[in-house]
Protein backbone atom coordinates (compact mmCIF):
# COMPACT_ATOMS: atom_id res chain seq x y z
CA UNK A 1 0.00 0.00 0.00
CA UNK A 2 1.48 3.39 -0.99
CA UNK A 3 2.42 5.81 1.75
CA UNK A 4 0.17 8.87 2.18
CA UNK A 5 1.99 11.98 0.94
CA UNK A 6 1.54 15.43 2.48
CA UNK A 7 2.93 18.62 0.97
CA UNK A 8 3.84 21.22 3.61
CA UNK A 9 4.19 24.77 2.28
CA UNK A 10 5.49 27.69 4.33
CA UNK A 11 8.20 30.28 3.80
CA UNK A 12 9.46 29.78 7.37
CA UNK A 13 11.81 26.81 7.47
CA UNK A 14 11.24 26.27 11.21
CA UNK A 15 7.51 25.79 10.67
CA UNK A 16 8.06 23.39 7.77
CA UNK A 17 10.58 21.42 9.83
CA UNK A 18 8.29 21.22 12.86
CA UNK A 19 5.18 20.16 10.93
CA UNK A 20 7.20 17.72 8.83
CA UNK A 21 8.75 16.11 11.91
CA UNK A 22 5.35 15.40 13.45
CA UNK A 23 3.91 14.09 10.19
CA UNK A 24 6.88 11.79 9.51
CA UNK A 25 6.66 10.49 13.07
CA UNK A 26 3.09 9.41 12.24
CA UNK A 27 4.27 7.59 9.12
CA UNK A 28 3.48 10.10 6.37
CA UNK A 29 5.72 10.86 3.42
CA UNK A 30 6.36 14.62 3.54
CA UNK A 31 7.28 17.01 0.75
CA UNK A 32 8.30 20.58 1.51
CA UNK A 33 7.98 23.82 -0.43
CA UNK A 34 8.98 27.30 0.65
CA UNK A 35 7.16 29.49 -1.88
CA UNK A 36 4.05 29.36 -4.03
CA UNK A 37 5.80 28.48 -7.27
CA UNK A 38 7.58 25.54 -5.66
CA UNK A 39 4.27 24.41 -4.12
CA UNK A 40 2.55 24.35 -7.52
CA UNK A 41 5.42 22.45 -9.12
CA UNK A 42 5.43 19.79 -6.38
CA UNK A 43 1.64 19.49 -6.29
CA UNK A 44 1.51 18.99 -10.06
CA UNK A 45 4.41 16.52 -10.16
CA UNK A 46 3.84 14.49 -6.98
CA UNK A 47 0.02 14.55 -6.57
CA UNK A 48 0.03 14.68 -2.75
CA UNK A 49 -2.90 13.34 -0.74
CA UNK A 50 -3.06 16.54 1.35
CA UNK A 51 -1.53 20.03 1.23
CA UNK A 52 -0.83 22.12 4.34
CA UNK A 53 -0.57 25.60 2.84
CA UNK A 54 0.46 28.94 4.33
CA UNK A 55 -1.45 31.97 3.03
CA UNK A 56 1.43 34.43 2.98
CA UNK A 57 4.09 33.09 0.61
CA UNK A 58 6.70 34.59 -1.70
CA UNK A 59 6.36 34.20 -5.49
CA UNK A 60 2.65 33.23 -5.46
CA UNK A 61 0.47 33.67 -2.36
CA UNK A 62 -1.30 30.69 -0.82
CA UNK A 63 -4.81 31.67 -1.91
CA UNK A 64 -3.62 31.92 -5.51
CA UNK A 65 -1.92 28.51 -5.27
CA UNK A 66 -5.21 27.05 -4.04
CA UNK A 67 -7.23 28.73 -6.80
CA UNK A 68 -4.81 27.62 -9.52
CA UNK A 69 -4.92 24.01 -8.36
CA UNK A 70 -8.72 24.09 -8.29
CA UNK A 71 -8.99 25.57 -11.80
CA UNK A 72 -6.77 22.72 -13.02
CA UNK A 73 -9.22 20.23 -11.53
CA UNK A 74 -6.90 19.23 -8.68
CA UNK A 75 -9.24 18.53 -5.77
CA UNK A 76 -6.62 17.54 -3.20
CA UNK A 77 -7.71 18.54 0.33
CA UNK A 78 -5.95 21.72 1.49
CA UNK A 79 -5.51 22.91 5.06
CA UNK A 80 -4.71 26.62 5.10
CA UNK A 81 -2.31 28.02 7.70
CA UNK A 82 -2.59 31.67 8.59
CA UNK A 83 -1.32 34.16 11.11
CA UNK A 84 -4.04 36.53 9.97
CA UNK A 85 -6.58 37.17 12.67
CA UNK A 86 -9.39 39.03 10.92
CA UNK A 87 -12.54 36.99 10.42
CA UNK A 88 -12.77 38.05 6.75
CA UNK A 89 -9.26 36.67 6.12
CA UNK A 90 -10.17 33.37 7.73
CA UNK A 91 -13.40 33.06 5.74
CA UNK A 92 -11.66 33.83 2.45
Amino acid sequence: MPQTTILVVDDEKKIVDLVSTYLRREGYRVLAAFDGRQALELARAEHPDLIVLDLMLPQIEGTSVCRLLRTEGNMVPIIMLTARSLEDDKLA
